[in-house]
Parts: structure tokens; sequence; C-alpha cells
């Protein structure tokens, strides 16, 4: 699969390649004209078909090796998280989450897409990989404010999946360092109710309010 993308990507450039560059391919809209539709409609198609074939984690594994190696496609495997297509967004977070393992500066450019995805309704799944990919990451003072809205939002309702809320609450801890004024607020949200919640919640929380998690 990975090969095959490659290979496509590479005859699409060459054919292409006239008045073109890289750093043009990671956003067709600066391209224009004939260029831009035929990339669109030839090289994409086959990418969302791609990654809607990625079932499990060791083809997102292959899949996220070959976007951290083409890191233009990085920019589409996000659009297509926040775009309307379920099952292509699902598809495309379990991937960009083992992206984010691999390289975490490649996430950074779409911090603020995947903040502004949060802000929408969204499958458990979704969030989980986003809050998973956000547990690790650093923001700008502007996207700390909002991560930290969202983060608690999910931290305290406890309809949400143990992952989710668990990933909420290590983003949280995360920030916390650079916010210490954060930490004892944290420490007061996930200590309420403590022992009714999972064990994997009560394991993470302790080693958190114990300052002992590391990440």
């Amino acid at each position: 699969m990975a090969e095959r993308l490659g290979s496509a990507l590479q005859k699409l450039l060459h054919r292409f390649e006239s008045g073109s560059d890289l750093q043009s391919i990671q956003n067709p809209s600066r391209l224009g004209g004939i260029f831009y539709f035929r990339f669109m409609t030839v090289y994409l198609k086959d990418f969302e078909q791609d990654v809607l074939g990625c079932v499990h984690g060791k083809s997102w594994k292959i899949m996220a090796e070959h976007c951290v190696q083409n890191p233009e496609l990085i920019y589409y495997l996000v659009e297509f998280l926040v775009g309307k297509n379920e099952r292509v967004a699902r598809r495309s977070a379990e991937i960009l989450r083992f992206v984010h393992d691999k390289n975490t500066f490649l996430i950074v450019p779409y911090i603020p897409r995947l903040i502004s995805r949060l802000n929408a309704p969204a499958h458990d799944a979704i969030v989980r990989c986003i809050f998973r990919i956000f547990q690790n990451c650093r923001f700008t003072d502007e996207q700390t404010g909002a991560v930290l809205t969202l983060a608690f939002n999910y931290l305290q309702d406890e309809s949400n999946p143990i992952a989710v809320r668990t990933f909420a609450m290590t983003t949280i801890y995360n920030i916390s360092k650079k916010y210490p004024e954060l930490y004892d607020e944290l420490v007061a949200v996930i200590s309420e109710n403590l022992d009714q919640q999972s064990a994997g919640f009560q394991n993470r929380a302790m080693k958190i309010i114990n300052r002992t998690w590391k990440f």
C-alpha cells in the first residue's frame, strides 16, 4: 500500500512538475487551474480509499509511516479528519495519532484544526485520538486556553468514555507543568468521586496526584 501510494504520488508530480513544487502540493489551493483539479480528483480519491482500507493497528502504523515519509499528505489526512465522512475521519484520526508518535513536530501546524474539531460533535474515537495527541503537545498561549476549556469539559462529563477522560486529564496535567496554578484545580476535579471511577482512570489519576506520571 505505502509503495503504491508513493509511486502514484511520484508519477503525478512528474506529470505536472512544470511550475509546481512540494510546498505547493502541501496546499493545492495555491496551484489553481487544471493541476489543482486533476491532483484532487486523481490522487486524493485514491488516498482517501487507502485511508478507508486501514482498519486495524498494523495498517494504521504502515500508513502513518508513509505520511511521515511524505509529510505533504498530513494536510489531507487532517482535512479528512475534520470532514463530514465519519468513517474516513475515524480512520484518519487513528493514523494521525501514530504520525504524532513517530514525529510530534509534524502535527504542530495542524493543532488549530484539531482544536476546532473538538468544538463540534465528533465520534468518541476521533475525540480520543485527538486528546491522545494533545497529551504530549505544547501549545501557544492562545491555544492553551481553548484546549484547557475543552479538556476540563470532557474530563468532568462522566458520560464520556474512560479513555477520552483519561487523555483529557493527562492533557491538563501536561499543561500544568507550564502553568503550575492549574495543578490544584486539576487535582480537585479528579479527586471528586475518584473511588467510583474505573481502575484505569484511578491509576492514572493517582499518578498525577502524586506527580509520578511520566510521558
